[in-house]
Parts: structure tokens; C-alpha cells; sequence
């Protein structure tokens, strides 16, 4: 009869063993589970911010050439039509002081 107790409590203590056992290797799976789950969540975030922050910087810096670019054709644009406009001046102002000279010239001549 003893024989069969001693048996029985070493086979419970046995099965006892084998399920705390499987309970730690679930236990210690799902940890490593959530883990790399949770590293791979952060890894796709900061990928994602950096892509974002890439491509904002990308924008800006093209937003910028471009009123660079347009800046300088304006500021061009202007120059010239400013130029243009002191050349008709100086151009009127000769014209009219050789007009004026040759006139007076001619009247002291008479």
C-alpha cells in the first residue's frame, strides 16, 4: 500500500514539475513576443519620423530655391525695367540739353 502512495505522490509531484515548467516557457515566450513586437513597433515609428522629417526638410529646402529663384528673376525684372527707365532719362535729359545748347547757340548767333 505504501508502495502505491509513495507511487502516486511521485507522479503528481512529477506532473506538478511539467506544468510549472510549461507554465515558465509560455510565460517566458510571450515576454520575448511582446518584446519584439514592441521593438519592432519602435523601429517602424522612428523609421516613419525620420521619412516624415526627410521629406520636410526636402520640401523646404525646395520651397526655398524656388523663392530664391523667383526673388531673383523679380529683383532682374525690376533692374532692368530700372536701367531701362534711367537710360530714356539720361537719354531725354541729353537730348534736351543738346536741344537747349543748339538753340542757344543759335540765338546768340543771331
Amino acid at each position: 500500500m505504501i508502495h502505491i502512495i509513495i507511487k502516486v505522490v511521485v507522479v503528481v509531484v512529477v506532473v506538478a514539475v511539467v506544468v510549472v515548467v510549461v507554465v515558465v516557457v509560455v510565460v517566458v515566450v510571450v515576454v520575448v513576443v511582446v518584446v519584439v513586437v514592441v521593438v519592432v513597433v519602435v523601429v517602424v515609428v522612428v523609421v516613419v519620423v525620420v521619412v516624415v522629417v526627410v521629406v520636410v526638410v526636402v520640401v523646404v529646402v525646395v520651397v526655398v530655391i524656388v523663392v530664391v529663384v523667383v526673388v531673383v528673376v523679380v529683383v532682374e525684372v525690376e533692374v532692368e525695367v530700372v536701367v531701362v527707365e534711367v537710360v530714356e532719362v539720361v537719354v531725354v535729359v541729353v537730348s534736351s540739353s543738346r536741344s537747349i545748347s543748339s538753340s542757344s547757340s543759335i540765338s546768340s548767333r543771331s
